[in-house]
């Protein structure tokens, strides 16, 4: 027999069933598969990319609702600072956009009735007295650092909002301006105060912000409650 007979030429059409084989792709085919999987990845790692943007911005976010919480809990606890009992705790934010610090409000001494308009309840001037307590209830260089916060990955607080009870509102971005949140003992209510003054806040709201432009909020108020929210006011 005839091995001729039984062979197949797949390049060319089949008389018998009229069908064409082939023996692989065209190079326009090879160019279209590669395309796609080249736009198939392209869209994987940009939202792979977003995705670690929006995790790394509400870690963030909350880490800074973890400290003053931190600083909440030592405020009640009375915690020690460097052999000074019942001092207030807080959070100073201002200084710089990627920074914070939790501190002990150990600066003055001494309760005084010129730091009643600050911390409320500071009315016994005579540091000898159990009751009286040390503290401004704002961030200076004579008070105890309990922790240095630094944010990275290029996450910023890029705006502070600040509103009164009677609802007006003052606003600035760090460098500008400066924002203590301070806890006293045996209160679970918080004094918020701005640039070292008087005046106590209602509410506060920081804009934290991811380099992407993701943006997410700490809010806190005066009655002690710290949430997280997405949605800024």
């Amino acid at each position: 027999m005839e091995p001729s007979i039984l062979s197949l030429d797949f390049q060319k059409n089949n008389t018998s069933t009229g069908l064409r084989f082939q023996q692989g792709f065209t190079i326009i085919e090879l160019l279209v598969v590669v395309a796609i999987i080249g736009i198939l990845t392209i869209v994987i790692l940009v939202s792979q990319r977003n995705f670690n943007s929006a995790t790394l911005l509400t870690d963030t976010t909350y880490t800074i609702a973890l400290s003053i919480r931190e600083a909440q809990s030592f405020g009640l606890s009375s915690r020690n600072n460097s052999g000074v009992y019942n001092a207030g705790y807080g959070v100073h934010f201002g200084d710089t956009a990627n920074s914070y610090v939790v501190f002990a409000d150990t600066n003055p001494g001494g309760a005084g009735s010129d730091y009643t308009g600050n911390c409320p309840g500071h009315t016994q001037t005579n540091a000898n007295y159990p009751d009286a307590r040390p503290g401004n209830c704002y961030y200076d260089s004579g008070d105890g650092l309990v922790q240095t916060y630094t944010l990275g990955g290029g996450y910023t607080i890029s705006k502070i909002v600040g509103t009164l009870s009677n609802g007006q509102s003052t606003s600035f971005t760090p460098g500008s301006g400066t924002l203590d949140i301070v806890y006293e003992r045996p209160n679970t209510q918080a004094v918020i105060t701005m640039n070292n003054s008087t005046v106590a806040f209602s509410s506060v709201t920081l804009d934290v912000v991811s380099p992407q432009g993701g943006l997410r909020c700490v809010l806190v108020n005066n009655l002690g409650e710290v949430s997280v929210s997405s949605t800024c006011p």
